[in-house]
């Protein structure tokens, strides 16, 4: 169970499943009570991540064996995907600044198709932001590895970043980089 953390620090959210459906829990410290919201149109939830400003959060959604990126606004309960294509989406985060999304994804290039046609692909994943400023859904591949696993970015300030990196032979090795 992965947990997002409110930017103000007194609350923190989590997906868990009841009878099939997952569930948004967010505990506020004070209260220690969940608050619970039904997601729906996925099956599961795999890595969230709270805007910074706390209004939104996106997570990698599973919907048919395919996972893609949605935003939750928390302010109307609003659940919408980003997009929806054949690549699987994961471990997404805001970027320091909360302009973009980094996140990693089996995809071969960067651009969104909207399709989940049954086509063949490369199944490594690269790193890749998406801005939310833009007008156009446009991604910038940031790590490209053939044959290597980029996983789990963690934004730092001046859009420089960590993440792991798992090897064909199961070693692993955390790396830093940075976006242009």
């Amino acid at each position: 169970m992965e947990i997002a953390w409110h930017p103000n620090s007194q609350q923190f959210s989590y997906v868990i499943s009841e009878k099939g459906q997952p569930v948004l829990a967010t505990i506020r410290i004070d209260e220690k009570k969940p608050v619970l919201k039904n997601l729906f149109r996925i099956d599961d939830v795999m890595g969230l991540d709270y805007s910074k400003d706390g209004r939104s959060i996106v997570f990698s959604g599973l919907n048919g064996g395919r996972s893609d990126l949605y935003i939750y606004r928390i302010i109307g309960n609003i659940q919408e995907p980003l997009w929806e294509d054949r690549f699987d989406d994961l471990y997404p985060r805001f970027t320091s600044d909360g302009s973009g999304i980094i996140f990693s994804s089996s995809r071969t290039d960067d651009t969104l198709r909207n399709d989940r046609e049954n086509i063949s692909f490369a199944s490594d994943l690269d790193l890749f932001v998406y801005n939310l400023e833009s007008e156009e859904l446009v991604l910038k591949r940031v790590v490209s590895t053939p044959g290597v696993d980029d996983r789990y970015p963690t934004p730092l300030p001046n859009n420089e970043f960590v993440y792991l990196a798992e090897y064909p032979d199961g070693a692993q090795e955390v790396k830093w980089s940075w976006a242009d």
